[in-house]
């Protein structure tokens, strides 16, 4: 049995490795963004592993698995 994801947003569903290496690259983008930020703003690093986990966190929580 394969699954696949819907995001809430698209209503497009695609299949959850697909879903996986898309997340993964968006969280990479955000990673790459916040040490900038952080510099700018004097943010330490350990909160930026926190936005980080956090960030993720709530993408898969707006994403839908459903059974195939």
């Amino acid at each position: 049995m394969t699954s696949t994801i819907s995001s809430s947003c698209e209503g497009e569903m695609v299949s959850v490795p697909e879903f996986a290496l898309e997340l993964d690259n968006l969280t990479a983008a955000v990673s790459a963004c916040l040490p900038l930020c952080a510099n700018k703003l004097h943010v330490p690093q350990a909160s930026i592993s926190n936005i980080n986990m956090r960030f993720k966190a709530n993408f898969l929580n707006d994403a839908k698995v459903y059974p195939k």
